[in-house]
């Protein structure tokens, strides 16, 4: 009776193994292999995010009719950057044009390192309602995250002032980095929690709504669509990621939905919860 139990109970516990491990294999496939697709979008908006946030804290610190040399030595201190102004008047009803060259360091809004040339217009007033801007990105920017993925960006950003935030849309906009290249449709709105009426981006609380469409190997039907906004602090050391947020993303080949506050706390941190088939991951943003 002992031996037959015991045999029993050896075979129990070995099958209970097998099917453990083999339930693990499939929950916790490798990021690579599983996760490339989630791990690029999360990357792209990061970086696409941080592109638009240093440039808006650039043309919002301007209250006058003009961009001044003193507010452009006081901002290449400040963020490490050269800015050529082309035209520094909106008195001549053409706006102003600015050319901004980052030089691969890092700022007072974050700890990324930008690389790269950007063009930028705004044709009155920043901050005033109606007043829109053009981005342009030239090709060879780069941005790379506290995690040391490096991203190319090029292509344009626009933006127009509404009274309650910014609509923020773009045109042959393209990412990519080691992993993954995309080009991006913004259909964006960023509204203000905090700080939406001093100058500057440093002190701000920031929220996204809205969608962005991708092609990603010339795929037409991938969109992300926010579903709870996404939210940020800008202050240096904590601004490098969304504190909280979901998105969902489909496509043709895969569907799934990210949250920016895995741990319900809006915590400083890389880590967002991947919701997939049923299934959850979490992974770091690169």
């Amino acid at each position: 009776m002992i031996n037959w139990f015991s045999s029993s109970f050896r075979v129990s516990a070995l099958l209970t193994i097998v099917l453990l491990l083999g339930a693990c294999e499939r929950i916790f496939d490798k990021p690579e292999t599983k996760l490339n697709i989630p791990r690029g979008v999360v990357a792209s908006l990061n970086s696409v995010s941080a592109t638009w946030e240093i440039l808006d804290h650039i043309q919002s610190r301007n209250e006058y009719l003009n961009y001044s040399k003193i507010l452009a030595d006081s901002l290449e201190e400040e963020l490490n950057i050269d800015i050529e102004i082309l035209d520094s008047s909106y008195i001549d009803g053409d706006g102003i044009e600015l050319k901004i060259t980052f030089n691969n360091t890092s700022n007072a809004l974050d700890r990324k390192l930008r690389n790269g040339i950007v063009i930028i217009y705004t044709d009155y007033n920043y901050r005033e309602v109606g007043s829109s801007s053009n981005i342009e990105i030239q090709d060879g920017f780069e941005i790379t995250s506290v995690n040391g993925n490096k991203m190319k960006i090029h292509g344009s950003i626009q933006s127009e002032r509404t009274i309650n935030g910014l609509e923020i849309s773009s045109s042959e906009l393209e990412v990519e980095d080691e992993k993954f290249e995309s080009y991006l449709h913004l259909n964006l709105f960023c509204s203000w929690e905090k700080g939406e009426s001093t100058p500057g981006l440093l002190g701000d609380q920031i929220k996204f709504g809205g969608n962005i469409e991708f092609d990603i190997d010339d795929s037409e039907n991938a969109l992300l669509n926010i579903d709870v906004p996404l939210q940020k602090n800008i202050e240096y050391g904590c601004s490098d990621f969304f504190h909280s947020g979901q998105f969902t993303f489909k496509s043709d080949e895969d569907q799934f939905l990210i949250d920016y506050d895995e741990f319900d706390n809006q915590a400083c941190n890389n880590i967002v919860k991947v919701i997939r088939g049923g299934k959850e991951f979490e992974i770091s943003i690169p």
